[in-house]
């Protein structure tokens, strides 16, 4: 069985840097959070690992964070 113990994302969509630990164990995770605070982005982030893919778009370069592209910055990590 696949089970993620945290994903860490470098400038990847909304998040500069950001991380996320998931509880061991059997069970579902529930994230929840305001409209526009990356929960879409999170899954796509987990896409990308799976499938590397990003939905609706070939474009990689799509992914890279908008200030992180603008200070130069032209790769993401996942």
């Amino acid at each position: 069985m696949l089970r993620f113990n945290r994903l860490i994302c470098e400038n990847f969509m909304p998040y500069v840097r950001g991380e996320i630990s998931f509880p061991e164990g059997d069970g579902i995770v529930i994230v929840n959070g305001q409209n526009g605070h990356g929960k879409t982005s999170l899954l796509e982030a987990l896409r990308f690992v799976l499938f590397s893919k990003i939905q609706g778009s070939n474009d990689l370069f799509a992914c890279v964070n908008t200030e992180g592209f603008q200070n130069g910055k032209y790769e993401a990590k996942v």
